[in-house]
Formats: C-alpha cells, structure tokens, sequence
C-alpha cells in the first residue's frame, strides 16, 4: 500500500477527468461495434499527453491542482478523435 503514496496526486486527478472525458465522448460519438475497450487508453494516454506537452511548454491557462486542464482536454480529443478514426 505504499507504493500508492508515492504516485502525485495530479495522476489520480487525471485519470479521473480523463475517463470522465472518455466517458463524455462515447455518450455523444462513439455507439461503434467494439468502441468502448478502445476509447478509454486513447482518452486517457491523450489527457496525460496533453497535461505533459502543456507543462513543458509553461502553459498556466486553466488549471486544477497541478494540471492544465484546457491542454489536457484537447489531448483528449485529439486521442479520442484518433481512435474514433481507427474504429470506424
């Protein structure tokens, strides 16, 4: 049970807000023939991308905790637009 109190909490954060905007996504776009299994590593790879591209890049727009939520969504959708284009 230690090794969970070395993770920072921005990881659990992002797991969260990114399966939440994984989530978000299948409701709206993604009723495809075995999308679900799918969505979520390209969701949630791409919200942390995004959260680590605006970090190194200095981006502080809109920020919970320590992480750049704005860049962080649009990783998101630039994932989830890549797996909904692999699927289809």
């Amino acid at each position: 049970m230690d090794i969970l109190y070395l993770i920072p909490p921005w990881v659990y954060l992002s797991l969260v807000a990114g399966s939440a905007a994984v989530f978000v996504f299948y409701v709206f776009v993604g009723h495809r023939h075995r999308s679900s299994g799918v969505y979520w590593p390209f969701g949630v790879g791409g919200f942390l991308a995004g959260h680590l591209v605006a970090q190194r890049a200095g981006f502080e727009y809109v920020q919970v905790g320590d992480i750049s939520m704005l860049m962080a969504l649009a990783g998101a959708a630039i994932g989830l637009t890549i797996a909904h284009l692999l699927v289809a």
